[in-house]
């Protein structure tokens, strides 16, 4: 087994992993710090400390298309056949791995930003559905 080999195939999913933990980690900061708050409308959440909450969103957004990728590639992978034992242990474990981050970023981006954004989104729609009458 040539290790240099397999390190030179998947650096990328390490870098994304390292990026997406610590990702996780301060956005789970953040929704704490944004919990203690008691913001009496969306817009306050959403605008608080120069807009932190939709860059998170849009951090958030990024490694979600990422890691859904990464995804199809391993499935696109496993379809045409691995070449060796190694290759499916390292392309079943990258699924399972990417498959938890992403469903964290949908679980952690959710309560309370998303919430926030989407009432948001909803308050403009009614307010231009009723300036559209």
């Amino acid at each position: 087994m040539d290790l240099k080999y397999y390190v030179r195939k998947i650096w990328y999913k390490g870098i994304y992993l390292i990026a997406t933990i610590v990702y996780l980690v301060c956005l789970n900061k953040l929704n704490h710090m944004l919990l203690m708050q008691n913001f009496e409308s969306s817009f306050k959440l959403l605008s608080y400390d120069n807009n932190i909450a939709l860059k998170y969103f849009a951090v958030g957004v990024i490694l979600f298309v990422i890691g859904c990728i990464l995804l199809y590639q391993e499935g696109k992978k496993f379809m045409r056949g691995l070449e060796d034992f190694a290759e499916v242990i390292i392309g079943m474990a990258t699924i399972i791995v990417v498959l938890i981050l992403v469903i964290l970023i949908i679980v952690f981006i959710n309560n309370p930003i998303l919430r926030a954004i989407l009432v948001t989104i909803s308050i403009i729609l009614g307010a231009i559905e009723t300036a559209a009458k």
